[in-house]
């Protein structure tokens, strides 16, 4: 009776689709309904298979079916691993169906069970990605205020050269809004000048750079400068530069980054975010 239900399982190609269930649930690990739907889904395979392994059986030959599961689930681990069972209640559900001889429309149920999947899912997936947003900002700020009070110790430098001779040669990239801005692989010459398109900026708004370089070893700086060309800026320790730069006067700013990895060096490449409050 076993091996039957077994040949049924590999007639009903259960094993590949439990596959690419699999696929699909280490694709979507943070979705919550991925892992209840594969449940059900290995439970709705078992009754399917259980239903047609007992068809024309009498009450009897049901009932030594039902006795072997009963025993299988007393079994060792290997052999209630094999026979798929994880718990007490699904072992009854199959003995109620096996002893059942009523054809059930088990195909309703579960077309209905996928309807409601699908609905759900975009629910679920948009609540999981917010609230993974939401961690990596509170962690990325919670560095930033750890690490604000040492690096607000760095010297805080101002020039007037961004106008004349770094600014021309820099290349303009995107727009920082206010809020958190997520900067990705965000690449800077070894020697060259990247500018952020400028931002109009009131007295005492913050501006918080928080960026990591992918080698430790480059040597960058990162700051703002104004209108009539002064900068402001602060320069990297370790590959990290992070930075809250307090706006002291009304106007438009623009925020660069300068590589110092010298000519012939690497290019500089950051992670990390650019805040606005």
């Amino acid at each position: 009776m076993f091996l039957r239900h077994e040949l049924i399982h590999y007639k009903n190609h259960d094993l590949l689709y439990r596959l690419m269930i699999e696929v699909v649930q280490k694709i979507h690990w943070f979705n919550p309904v991925i892992y209840a739907f594969s449940l059900k889904f290995y439970e709705m395979s078992e009754l399917a298979c259980d239903r047609e392994a007992v068809e024309g059986m009498d009450t009897t030959q049901r009932g030594q079916y039902a006795r072997l599961l009963s025993c299988a689930m007393s079994g060792n681990g290997m052999v209630r691993m094999l026979a798929s069972f994880s718990s007490y209640q699904r072992v009854e559900r199959r003995v109620y169906h096996i002893m059942d001889q009523k054809k059930k429309k088990v195909s309703e149920v579960f077309a209905l069970a996928m309807v409601m999947v699908l609905a759900i899912c975009p629910v679920a997936s948009y609540g999981a990605v917010s609230v993974t947003s939401w961690t990596e900002n509170f962690l990325v700020n919670e560095y930033m205020k750890k690490h604000d009070v040492i690096l607000e110790q760095e010297e805080c430098i101002t020039d007037n050269l961004g106008d004349t001779e770094v600014r021309m040669k820099g290349v303009f990239v995107g727009t920082v809004t206010r809020g958190d801005n997520t900067v990705t692989d965000f690449a800077v010459k070894a020697n060259g000048t990247v500018f952020y398109t400028s931002e109009s900026l009131n007295e005492g708004d913050k501006l918080i750079i928080a960026v990591m370089s992918k080698n430790i070893n480059d040597s960058y700086i990162g700051g703002i400068s104004d209108s009539s060309g002064r900068r402001d800026y602060v320069a990297s320790m370790k590959g990290a530069l992070v930075h809250t730069f307090t706006i002291t006067k009304s106007g438009e700013y623009e925020i660069f980054f300068q590589g110092r990895n010298g000519s012939g060096g690497n290019d500089i490449i950051l992670n990390g975010t650019i805040s606005i409050e």
